[in-house]
């Protein structure tokens, strides 16, 4: 039997916003119900809706990957507020997430630094999940997989695409960590 996740986007509102913790208590409880064997917290930007999010995903018992959406400045992943990818991974792995990383970013030479930093750092299984880009501007299934390839090297643990991937990215990235000897073991 496969897994399956149910995903959870960011709902927005303040800090300590009773609605927003009520939303992510009620989307969360939803997809238990419905069968979810895990619960994936995507496209998070913020630390403190990120946790608010996670808190109330892991009250169903099930386990919650987080992943963040950041920009890059200076060739680092930071979140708008200024908080690098590094500090936000750490909180959530401190939180009780049980794998963490990014979605809807760039493959490239960022990820597979931060991947490397997460392979010797976090205390959980770091995610890859970037996209192969926009409509028009899709790359070809496998010249993303060669982009992800380097952070796959360094230790990326999960993989998969986001935004414009289809089916011929998810084979293209199976074939690639079968290439690199990987297979099983992510």
């Amino acid at each position: 039997r496969g897994i399956v996740a149910g995903a959870l986007g960011p709902v927005g509102g303040a800090p300590g916003d009773a609605r927003r913790s009520e939303r992510y208590r009620e989307a969360a409880r939803a997809l238990a119900a419905a069968g979810a064997d895990l619960l994936w917290l995507e496209t998070q930007w913020d630390l403190d809706e990120a946790l608010d999010a996670l808190r109330e995903a892991r009250a169903t018992g099930l386990p919650v990957a987080v992943t963040f959406a950041l920009p890059l400045r200076g060739g680092r992943f930071v979140a708008p507020a200024g908080t690098p990818a590094e500090e936000l991974l750490d909180a959530v792995a401190a939180g009780g997430a049980v794998a963490g990383g990014l979605n809807c970013v760039e493959a490239g030479e960022p990820l597979a630094r931060l991947a490397g930093w997460a392979s010797r750092h976090l205390r959980a299984p770091f995610v890859a999940k970037p996209s192969p880009g926009l409509p028009g501007q899709v790359l070809a299934p496998d010249r993303f997989a060669a982009l992800v390839a380097p952070a796959v090297r360094a230790g990326a643990a999960l993989v998969g695409g986001c935004c414009g991937a289809g089916s011929g990215h998810v084979g293209a990235l199976a074939a690639m960590i079968a290439a690199e000897g990987a297979g099983a073991a992510r």
